[in-house]
């Protein structure tokens, strides 16, 4: 039980070198809860980087989404605020079956959109993990759709709101199937492509408050808590029955 400040927490150097040693693990299972009525609602995404903004002692999870998806709304009702407001609304849950490592993550789960979707000011840029208001947001999620997402990616974003209804699957063969980026596009419809997907483009940036990790690759198995104190910077680690 022994806290840890201004460094990586123990969970997040072994998760990085877990995935080091297996490339390929690069998804896991985001699970959120349906404003109003409360089902849960759970689906795969890619994970795109670790950046730690604020302090290296709270590492955050970015992966990326239409802001018109469904999942946006499951979280925004608790997203943003100040630092008072630590109540976890989503979790990962991470299975490495090569390690056989489970990281189940409990956060807060903030939507980064374009600066003129409503949703923007919602965002906690002004928090101490998010950066304290230093680090440049747009600029990132601007890097995000030119240099990690592929043409294909890019494209998909230039489509109707998720979910819509269609008369047919022949719909799709009208979709534009890649998209360039910003750099390599200065006019034409191309451009107006790219405009329309970066109103669409977001970013889902995971704030870890607390982790459960599940280790099945050791005998005897392994299990180990790890809760955030207050929001800040100091991590609680417990050893636990599997």
């Amino acid at each position: 039980m022994n806290p840890a400040q201004s460094q990586a927490p123990r969970w997040y150097t072994q998760l990085t070198a877990t995935l080091e040693k297996h490339k390929r693990s690069t998804t896991y299972s985001l699970s959120t809860v349906e404003p109003g009525t409360h089902i849960p609602r759970g689906r795969h995404v890619a994970h795109r980087q670790f950046i730690s903004p604020g302090s290296p002692s709270v590492p955050l999870l970015i992966t990326t989404t239409d802001v018109r998806s469904p999942k946006v709304s499951q979280v925004t009702p608790l997203s943003g605020g100040g630092p008072e407001n630590l109540t976890p609304n989503a979790e990962v849950a991470w299975w490495i079956a090569d390690a056989s490592e489970q990281y189940r993550i409990s956060a807060q789960v903030h939507i980064l959109p374009h600066p003129s979707h409503e949703l923007h000011k919602s965002f906690p840029s002004d928090r101490p993990s998010m950066g304290g208001g230093r680090f440049g947001w747009e600029a990132y999620r601007r890097q995000m759709f030119n240099e990690t997402m592929s043409p294909f990616m890019r494209a998909t974003f230039c489509r109707r709101q998720p979910g819509a209804p269609m008369e047919s699957y022949s719909e799709g063969d009208q979709w534009i199937t890649r998209l360039a980026s910003e750099e390599e596009v200065a006019d034409g419809e191309e451009k107006k492509n790219i405009d329309e997907a970066m109103l669409n483009f977001a970013l889902v940036v995971v704030e870890p408050m607390s982790v459960d990790l599940l280790e099945l690759g050791v005998q005897p198995n392994q299990r180990t808590i790890w809760a955030r104190q207050n929001g800040g910077e100091v991590w609680e680690e417990r050893v636990v029955i599997p």
